[in-house]
């Protein structure tokens, strides 16, 4: 979390909330701030033409790799069948962390809608398996 804070330090305004214009200074700086958090991880950082930092994709596999153990492990302890209900699936999704995923691993912890109905007005799920769902989040996010 105090990244994350530090990260909103850069470009902040009065009042609140935080201005970072694509190539400006204050984008150098969290650029800059990030890659080097990153190289402290032990990754490579490149950065485009356009000022993205990106980092070494073997690395970021290899985080994947450990995230999914990790709601694996969470599943188990917790017995929830997370193959069978698809709970846990981690990979870059496209619509949902495209730019992100460029510079660490990205996943999302599913639930099952009634159905499997989804992005639908219709779609519908029971509290208790979104209870599940912030579950299995939290007890990774704790390990």
């Amino acid at each position: 979390m105090w990244r994350l804070q530090a990260l909103g330090q850069v470009g902040a305004l009065e009042g609140g909330g935080v201005c970072r214009l694509a190539l400006g200074e204050e984008d150098r700086q969290g650029r800059d701030l990030v890659s080097r958090w990153m190289r402290e991880l032990g990754l490579k950082v490149s950065v485009d033409q356009i000022g993205n930092a990106l980092a070494d994709e073997a690395l970021l596999k290899v985080a994947e790799e450990r995230a999914l153990a990790a709601v694996a492990t969470v599943c188990v302890a917790e017995d929830i069948d997370w193959e069978r209900r698809s709970l846990a699936r981690f990979a870059p999704v496209p619509f949902a962390s495209q730019m992100i995923a460029r510079n660490c691993a990205t996943g999302m912890i599913f639930v099952p809608s009634r159905g499997g109905i989804s992005h639908s007005i219709r779609e519908y799920t029971a509290p208790e398996e979104l209870e599940a769902g912030a579950n299995v989040l939290l007890d990774v996010l704790l390990e």
